[in-house]
């Protein structure tokens, strides 16, 4: 459960959307930011659920294996 990280993190809140997204295999998502209008007033946050120990993921500076 999420939820009680979220809230420390941000405060209360709802989760409105959720996406979840099937990559084809050897595919990568190049690096990029977010950004819009309603950034402002959401937080987006990627989680990789299932993954190959070949896979890093990134974000910012932080990289995980």
């Amino acid at each position: 459960d999420l939820k009680p990280m979220y809230k420390e993190l941000y405060g209360e809140g709802e989760c409105i959307r959720v996406l979840l997204v099937k990559l084809k295999k050897h595919s990568s998502i190049y690096p990029h930011e977010d950004y819009g209008d309603s950034l402002v007033t959401c937080r987006r946050t990627h989680i990789a659920v299932i993954t190959n120990p070949l896979v890093t993921f990134i974000v910012g500076e932080r990289k995980r294996t």
